[in-house]
């Protein structure tokens, strides 16, 4: 019988700390996109190697010239688009 209070308690001990993380805060909410969603710019790079031409272009043509924003280059039938991660 003993037994049986001890996982009760551990079991609503294991409860109460999983549901803490259940929904944190951002610690600083300018850091951290409140989504990701993806921008494509066709035609604007010939190969992977081009990430440096995708983070300029994408940092010009979404939010408003934001530094931070980052962009890639991926095959995109039938040849290559930027990707851009815009906040």
């Amino acid at each position: 019988m003993k037994g049986i209070y001890i996982f009760i308690f551990v079991l609503t001990i294991v409860t109460l700390i999983s549901m803490g993380d259940a929904n944190p805060l951002p610690e600083n909410p300018q850091k951290r996109c409140p989504q990701w969603r993806s921008q494509k710019f066709s035609g604007t790079c010939i190969q992977r190697s081009n990430g440096d031409a995708c983070n300029s272009l994408c940092a010009t043509e979404t939010n408003g010239g934001n530094k931070g924003v980052s962009g890639s280059c991926h095959f995109d039938f039938p040849g290559f688009a930027c990707f851009c991660n815009a906040c």
